[in-house]
């Protein structure tokens, strides 16, 4: 296939950071994406806007989670084809990846379409921001088939070592967005509704020019006989499903903090709720290039294993750590040093500055912690093991972040503190428990055992 770029050969630091690089800027430009709506809300339609807009996007995140986590679940099965270079194969695995996408992403707008509202009034949404968010979600949903499918494609690009174009293209989306949520919002005053047209048509155009490009470089067949290839489809939904609950349960511990934080604030809940809407957006975005490496490390470890270069494991697996560690002290001393710089970004109003600054300055301290979680999760669904980062995140995420959340917020009355303090506590937890288990299982073994010599390991 002419698209296809080995992972296998050469350095493997150069080749982690060469595909790594792309990757990792992928995901900030998908957060970017995501943020432009909160920006652009909060300077046009202020604390109210910052929050209906906060809030509808927490929901909308939680959605994205799941496009992102199938999605590289088809990233790994393509670029395990692509190490033992089976084409064909993974042409099967682009036609798969589409219909079960197509499928979850209509499932998904008609729970967005019928019960958003009853979400967001779980969620104590605030009233005056009710309907922003409303509008915003619901309009939203009617698009996500875009997202999904969109998602769907630059996996499969990325399965073949080619983590450049995804990065174009989202460049691409993310500036059409910008433009679109300042004509919509700014300009012609549609509120919740223009953010989220101005996402539709990004994603609706990312979408047909990564078509274009998939189509040139023979990743995905166009034909009648797709529905003929869609031999990955169990495989897929195995590797892919555990790594969407991962990314799903994380945000959706966040909405469960967003619910603790719109209880607890009382007469200042306007504020509170907006001052969290805006720390978890910017954490969405904060912690994109560690799962951008995450996903890197488990595209070439896959690669690794398909090709049977089981040595290059570990030295991917410490270079990557060492790169998102250095972003990562980048993070932390920005988020701790400058929460006010931050809040300002977002539009906030001093009073929303005033209640957030010592949250977001306890968030800070996850980006020093999260590396080692997330690298970790790398290298082990590299092996297929997506079952066991998705437990550990979820135990980390539903056990660990919003117990200790809820009595240090309110046991202790440490407010948005305490919801700040909990999320660097669940990835010290994460970061520990995911170590032990590649220590103990040997996952950065310098060759195959025995019995998996010549064979591609099981799913």
């Amino acid at each position: 296939m002419d698209a296809v770029v080995r992972l296998t050969e050469g350095s493997t630091a150069r080749v982690l950071i060469k595909y790594s690089i792309p990757f990792i800027l992928t995901g900030v430009f998908q957060s970017l994406f995501n943020v432009t709506d909160l920006v652009v809300a909060g300077h046009y339609l202020g604390d109210i806007g910052s929050t209906g807009i906060g809030i509808g996007g927490q929901l909308l995140y939680l959605i994205t989670n799941a496009a992102i986590g199938i999605s590289a679940g088809g990233t790994i099965l393509a670029a395990r084809h692509f190490g033992k270079k089976e084409g064909g194969k993974a042409l099967g695995d682009t036609a798969s990846l589409i219909v079960i996408n197509i499928v979850i992403s209509l499932l998904f707008t008609a729970v967005l379409l019928f019960f958003s509202g009853a979400i967001l009034k779980l969620l104590k949404t605030p009233a005056p921001a009710y309907q922003i968010a409303l509008d915003y979600v619901r309009v939203s949903g009617a698009g996500l088939v875009f997202l999904f499918v969109f998602n769907a494609i630059i996996a499969i690009i990325r399965g073949a070592g080619d983590s450049k174009f995804p990065l174009y293209i989202t460049i691409i989306a993310c500036l059409i967005n910008a433009g679109l949520d300042i004509l919509f919002v700014g300009h012609m005053g549609l509120g919740g509704t223009g953010a989220a047209l101005a996402g539709i048509g990004a994603n609706a155009l990312a979408l047909i020019l990564s078509l274009i490009y998939a189509k040139k470089k023979k990743l995905i067949t166009l034909t009648k006989d797709i529905f003929k290839k869609l031999h990955s489809v169990k495989d897929i939904l195995k590797l892919g499903i555990p790594i969407a609950l991962l990314n799903m349960t994380a945000a959706f511990s966040f909405m469960g903090l967003t619910f603790l934080v719109n209880t607890f604030a009382g007469d200042d809940a306007l504020y509170a709720s907006a001052a969290h809407s805006i720390a978890a957006r910017y954490n969405g975005f904060a912690v994109l290039p560690a799962r951008g490496m995450s996903g890197a490390i488990a595209a070439i470890t896959s690669q690794n294993i398909g090709a049977g270069k089981y040595a290059r494991n570990k030295p991917t697996l410490l270079v990557g750590l060492a790169v998102t560690l250095v972003g990562g002290l980048a993070l932390f001393a920005a988020t701790v040093f400058f929460p006010e710089h931050i809040f300002r970004i977002f539009g906030a109003s001093p009073e929303v500055i005033a209640i957030g600054k010592s949250y977001m300055r306890a968030l800070g301290f996850d980006y020093l912690l999260l590396p080692f979680a997330v690298c970790g999760y790398g290298i082990t669904e590299g092996f297929g093991k997506t079952k066991v980062t998705m437990a550990i995140n979820n135990i980390g995420s539903a056990a660990v972040r919003l117990p200790i959340a809820f009595v240090l917020s309110r046991l202790f009355s440490l407010g948005l503190l305490g919801i700040g303090l909990s999320i660097p506590i669940a990835s010290l937890f994460c970061s520990v428990v995911i170590w032990i288990y590649i220590i103990a299982k040997r996952l950065l073994k310098t060759k195959a055992p025995a019995r998996e010599q010549g064979q591609i390991i099981k799913f």
